[in-house]
């Protein structure tokens, strides 16, 4: 995908594999990106899965106006031998929040934190359109292995999308292998 404005690189493969929910690899292609992939590769490295974060990340309202994956294929590749090949389905809408790890609700965090964000109300507005999908807060769907195996290359293909509210865009905000 290319913005003008922006960098040619910013929605770039790289930004997939980044750790920073913030940033996105989105296809560039004028429909929902159907058939379009997004390819790692590494040193050989023994996995048991990945954690996709799935959609352009940090907050809701981008979250929600971009495409999400929904369908997929998973290829995992070895050094050698045979390829393992993953298909299944991502869940929809998984965009949460942070709040002492679901134990608040908005307004009791808000409550506790509005000096942080010069404010109740300013405070409130923020965690609304937060979006967490970072494995550590939780977020992040996991695709796990039956049997771990040494790959040095996975490729994730998008087979079908939930449809975002105003883009035709498809993004993943993260791409961690699980060793």
């Amino acid at each position: 995908l290319k913005e003008k404005g922006k960098p040619a690189d910013y929605y770039g493969p790289d930004k997939a594999f980044d750790d920073d929910s913030g940033t996105a690899w989105c296809e560039g292609k004028s429909d929902d990106g159907i058939g379009e992939s997004v390819t790692i590769s590494t040193e050989p490295v023994k996995i048991y899965g990945v954690t996709v974060l799935n959609g352009y990340g940090k907050y809701r309202h981008l979250y929600m106006q971009n495409n999400r994956v929904k369908d997929f294929r998973l290829t995992f590749y070895p050094p050698s031998g045979k390829e393992k090949v993953v298909t299944g389905t991502f869940g929809k809408d998984l965009c949460g929040q942070a709040l002492a790890g679901g134990k608040l609700t908005i307004e009791q965090y808000c409550e506790e934190s509005a000096d942080e964000y010069k404010g109740y109300d300013k405070c409130i507005a923020a965690k609304k359109d937060e979006c967490i999908i970072h494995d550590y807060d939780g977020g992040g769907q996991k695709v796990l292995l039956k049997t771990p195996m040494t790959v040095n290359k996975i490729k994730l293909e998008i087979l079908s999308v939930y449809k975002g509210q105003k883009f035709s865009d498809t993004c993943i905000a993260g791409f961690i292998l699980l060793n």
